[in-house]
């Protein structure tokens, strides 16, 4: 009897509403531990923060409303230009090019708002995330840990 001891559901003898029925319940077996519960979650807030970095930011630095790209290509270039200005061999008026590629030309006092612009834009989304982060391992259940969200 190589079925003696095993739970086994015969599917063609039930109509099709107790197959989802059966598989359902199946499903409702597996309960994730909490830990697996905060690892999904904190995936979950760190692709949030990643997405709301890489939709850029705005800055009025130039004296018109334009939109920034900060995907990890565009953040390694602001910082070369950071580092010209630090290095005092930058040559202004300094091009930097915006989300749709037009090249925006800045002064020495506007590129200075351009990176605070950035500092304001980066900073609380980086605060949010090590607030949401903390709270994702300070819960105890994983309801707590569901209720989190960006």
């Amino acid at each position: 009897m190589e079925n003696q001891g095993k739970y086994i559901v015969d599917m063609t003898k039930l109509p099709f509403s107790g197959i989802v029925q059966n598989i359902t319940d199946i499903f409702k077996l597996y309960v994730p531990t909490l830990q697996e519960v905060q690892q999904t979650k904190t995936i979950e807030i760190r692709n949030d923060y990643n997405n709301a970095v890489i939709a850029g930011f705005t800055s009025s630095a130039s004296g018109t409303a334009v939109n920034y790209a900060y995907d990890e290509v565009s953040q390694t270039k602001f910082m070369k230009v950071l580092m010209s200005m630090s290095a005092n061999i930058i040559t202004y008026p300094a091009t930097i090019f915006a989300a749709d590629g037009s090249a925006i030309e800045f002064t020495q006092e506007q590129l200075t708002q351009l990176y605070k612009d950035i500092a304001n834009f980066e900073i609380p989304l980086e605060t949010k995330l090590h607030t949401l982060l903390s709270e994702i391992n300070s819960a105890t259940t994983a309801d707590e840990v569901n209720a989190i969200s960006w």
